[in-house]
């Protein structure tokens, strides 16, 4: 899951040239609340993908000078990340194992 969050967040900050050398940075909270305010799970993605906290609260990649919504929407991240959540929760019928289970 980490992992998979983690790819989505680097495939993000590098989409093009010019955003690689210019950067991205984001609210670290805003993004937490994303990873169903998980702060910890935040924070090991953003280190496994590259970013790195800044002095203001936001961490950054690159120079940190774009928002990260300039590269994907905050609804579609979002949206992305519950996705990815979504696939190691478990099954709420009675007859399902867990994912974690099935495999």
């Amino acid at each position: 899951m980490r992992a998979e969050i983690a790819l989505l967040m680097r495939n993000i900050a590098t989409r093009t040239e010019r955003y690689r050398r210019e950067g991205f940075k984001m609210p670290f909270d805003r993004f937490a609340t994303l990873c169903d305010d998980d702060a910890q799970l935040a924070r090991r993605v953003l280190l496994a993908s590259g970013w790195c906290p800044d002095d203001d609260g936001n961490w950054i990649i690159g120079q940190g000078l774009r928002d990260i919504d300039r590269a994907l929407s905050w609804d579609l991240l979002g949206a992305t990340i519950e996705s990815i959540l979504d696939d190691y929760r478990p099954i709420d019928d009675d007859h399902s194992r867990p994912i974690e289970q099935a495999a």
